[in-house]
């Protein structure tokens, strides 16, 4: 299930109150809709996302007309015509750089407009070790080519992309979009992917700064909106210094519009440069009350933003101003809410002053980019204490709601280490086993070599991090640094000394083992995994869950393969019943498929049968049917689909083996997993 954030993140923003006719520039996005990607590149400020988001808007509208009118006549068209909810909307950030994580959350909105659309490929990414991403993008592919309409994918904000391997991912997603499918991209600078290429093909379609600068008509259309008639030649010099620049023209506005002389103002600066936005913001910012200064300075250090975490940014500050609130109720038509920042929220955006909203429903909100970063270059200069303390309480907000990666962001922005430290020591390990690799690796070289060194929790993280991600080799440095610390520790095994707490040594050393036999099975060692797993199961803590699923995973299939059937059964329903108990039902689905197979194996069919079914319904509640009455295979069950239609073939229920062993296939040609791949057409 998507967090409230992420939910943000999935569906263009709210159109802003005023939203000026760009003729021309529609014209040019619909002859564009046919190209196969659709780059829009400007700097902040040029109305990018209001733009699409505006022209997607008015396009679905018209198409929703036409098909209440001649829908039948409509569907025979094979041109490129969006419907209403056919696009996918993806505003990035910079936590995005973790290929896992990127790629989940585009998924993520593909299914959000396609329900069931990209389960596999999201399945396939929360595996503790998940396949090559050229698989997961195929399995993507495949999912999208099966579409019966059209579908454009939206990632807004890619400029904050700068992993290699995720433009790698989507210039192969490009390359090989089925036919009616599109991706848009949003940026700031030209994204590298292969655009030469595709220019040459014609399957570019590309808008510049250039062709997104305001006109002097379009100027004066849009200081209409805000409610300004300036004489003609006013307008036409105003649009003649900003450059046609949007961000500049709104700022202009805004100052303008609070008691700003026009001549006066725009005799003062020259050209659409840092200086003639720090300028304007400067005005606008000067003539906001004493109290909405303090508001706008508190809130600009995180990247969005909702009433709740204003609140905590405010502290006592925003007590007093609840305390204001309930003095003025008696004046104000709108009644109180439970959070005093959301009226300032809401009056913030009703006076246009670039706050942002990011849902449907005013939940997130976010500065303009330009607003953005004046507010915390002013936040550094006048006040760069406050900074630091601003991000400790940001990292406390988000991590009492659940969002152990953005509070560790904010814990390293605010140089508080040893806060982080502790965090990536509690949540390192969950998001590790979803496959977030580059996340985890990143905090940990965000902090001093000194501290990831000395704390053996740290050194346990990095260790898992190289294992899960196949740099077996590499966890033997963390290991050692491990084993060094042990070394050091005298005293009791079950009591933290100074060099290991909060661990007691008899945690690390059952986990530095618990590592080691995960290598070794991941190496398909069985007997050397045997021999560590069980020698880190018997002293591992009981609640240390998450550990001990992935080790008893790892004994199950290797006692499977050395033909030990009661220690493998022992471990596998150890492993299913962990993986539930943790958090990571694909853990449980991974040890009841093998189980499923063990029953199979030792001639108890029924109890297979009934445990391939468990592994199937696990993961229906994982990725659940838009329509429960259809069905459609569930992601990451492919060899339960075929050991159960194995199954119900030597049963001789032909019509349930064939479907059954059909869907286990299509996963498995979706994933590439050999096993299936070979016994799913032996069955059929």
């Amino acid at each position: 299930m998507a967090t409230p954030l992420l939910s943000a993140k999935l569906s263009p923003p709210p159109l802003p109150a005023v939203v000026i006719d760009r003729g021309p520039l529609a014209a040019r996005l619909a002859a564009a809709a046919d190209s196969r990607l659709l780059l829009i590149v400007a700097p902040a400020g040029f109305g990018k996302t209001t733009l699409l988001t505006s022209w997607l808007t008015e396009r679905m509208k018209d198409e929703g007309r036409r098909m209440n009118s001649d829908g039948a006549a409509r569907a025979e068209q094979s041109s490129f015509i969006l419907h209403p909810s056919s696009f996918a909307w993806l505003s990035l950030d910079a936590r995005d750089n973790d290929p896992t994580r990127f790629w989940a959350a585009l998924t993520a909105a593909l299914s959000r407009a396609f329900p069931g659309l990209g389960d596999h490929a999201r399945s396939m990414l929360q595996s503790p070790q998940p396949p090559a991403t050229d698989v997961v993008i195929g399995a993507l592919l495949d999912e999208l080519g099966a579409l019966p309409g059209p579908c454009m994918i939206v990632l807004d904000d890619y400029h904050l992309i700068v992993d290699p391997a995720i433009h790698a991912g989507v210039a192969m997603l490009i390359e090989h979009m089925p036919q009616l499918a599109r991706v848009a991209i949003l940026s700031r600078n030209e994204p590298p992917l292969p655009l030469a290429r595709l220019r040459v093909r014609g399957l570019l379609a590309e808008l510049r700064a250039a062709d997104l600068r305001f006109s002097a008509a379009e100027t004066a259309a849009f200081l209409h909106a805000y409610g300004l008639t300036l004489a003609p030649d006013e307008a036409t010099e105003l649009a003649d210094r900003t450059e046609g620049w949007p961000g500049a023209l709104q700022l202009a506005a805004i100052s303008l519009r609070e008691g700003g002389h026009p001549r006066q103002m725009i005799a003062t600066f020259a050209g659409s440069n840092r200086h003639l936005v720090d300028y304007l913001a400067e005005e606008v910012l000067a003539r906001q009350p004493a109290d909405r200064r303090r508001f706008l300075l508190a809130t600009c250090v995180p990247d969005v933003l909702c009433a709740e975490l204003c609140d905590a940014l405010l502290g006592d500050e925003g007590e007093r101003m609840k305390d204001e609130d309930h003095a003025s109720a008696s004046v104000r038509a709108q009644p109180l809410t439970l959070h005093p920042s959301s009226f300032i929220l809401e009056e913030l955006e009703r006076a246009g002053l670039f706050l942002l909203p990011l849902d449907q429903e005013r939940r997130w909100y976010r500065y303009h980019a330009l607003f953005a970063e004046f507010l915390r270059e002013r936040l550094r200069r006048d006040d760069p204490q406050r900074a630091p303390l601003l991000h400790r309480r940001a990292a406390d907000w988000y991590a009492a709601a659940g969002l152990p990666a953005e509070a560790v962001g904010h814990l390293l922005a605010a140089g508080d280490y040893g806060r982080a430290a502790a965090l990536i020591e509690q949540e390192g390990r969950p998001l590790l086993l979803r496959s977030e690799v580059a996340t985890v690796l990143g905090w940990l070289r965000a902090l001093p070599d000194a501290l990831a060194h000395a704390r053996p929790g740290l050194c346990l993280i990095e260790a898992w991090a190289c294992a899960v991600s196949g740099q077996f080799d590499a966890v033997e440095a963390p290991l050692g640094r491990v084993a060094q610390i042990l070394a050091a520790s005298a005293g009791d095994p079950d009591t933290p000394s100074a060099l290991t707490a909060p661990f007691t040594p008899r945690n690390l050393r059952s986990e530095a083992l618990a590592v080691r036999a995960t290598v070794a099975g991941l190496r398909r060692d069985a007997a050397q995994t045997v021999d560590l797993a069980r020698a880190a199961l018997a002293e591992l803590p009981d609640d240390s869950v998450i550990v001990r699923g992935v080790v008893s995973l790892m004994l199950g299939s290797s006692a499977y393969i050395s033909g030990d059937m009661a220690g493998a059964e022992a471990a596998l329903g150890e492993a299913a019943r962990a993986g539930q108990a943790s958090g990571l039902p694909i853990i449980a689905i991974f040890a009841l498929r093998q189980l499923g197979e063990l029953y199979g194996r030792i001639g108890q069919l029924h109890r297979a049968a009934r445990t391939y079914q468990d592994a199937i319904d696990l993961g229906a509640r994982l990725y659940p049917a838009s329509d429960p009455l259809a069905g459609r295979p569930v992601p990451v069950a492919g060899t339960a689909y075929i050991g159960l239609g194995l199954l119900r073939y030597e049963w001789g229920q032909l019509d349930a083996a064939e479907a059954l062993l059909a869907d286990g296939l299509r996963l498995g040609r979706q994933g590439a997993n050999v096993e299936i791949l070979l016994m799913g057409p032996i069955g059929l």
